[in-house]
């Protein structure tokens, strides 16, 4: 014989319902954020099929705004949780080392490598 499930079924208040909603978009509201981010950067540093300098360079007078968006977003991400245990961020924030920034008037960017150390 088998005795029938019968679980109790509390219900939750609207409120509460909405709360809990809100909570969860945020959250995925966030990692979205953080994916995001780090396919683009990814994008223009890990590019297997085309240099960073290259890259920066396709982006014409849209560069300097595309590296200012990207630090700020780095800024809130970090400041919203991106980080790990010892508060060190979980995302690149910063401009890999190697390369030489120069923010051009027009809005361009032009990224050159970093000479070689000869001593």
């Amino acid at each position: 014989m088998t005795v029938p499930f019968n679980p109790v079924i509390t219900p939750v208040a609207p409120a509460v319902q909405a709360a809990n909603q809100i909570i969860q978009s945020g959250n995925q509201l966030f990692q979205q954020m953080v994916r995001s981010y780090t396919q683009a950067y990814n994008q223009v540093w890990n590019n297997p099929q085309a240099s960073p300098i290259a890259i920066v360079a396709a982006l014409g007078t849209n560069a300097q705004r595309v590296f200012a968006l990207s630090a700020s977003l780095a800024a809130y991400l970090v400041g919203a949780g991106a980080v790990d245990a010892a508060g060190e961020p979980t995302i690149p924030t910063t401009m890999p080392a190697g390369f030489n920034y120069q923010a051009n008037s027009d809005g361009s960017v032009t990224l050159t490598p970093v000479a070689a150390s000869t001593t």
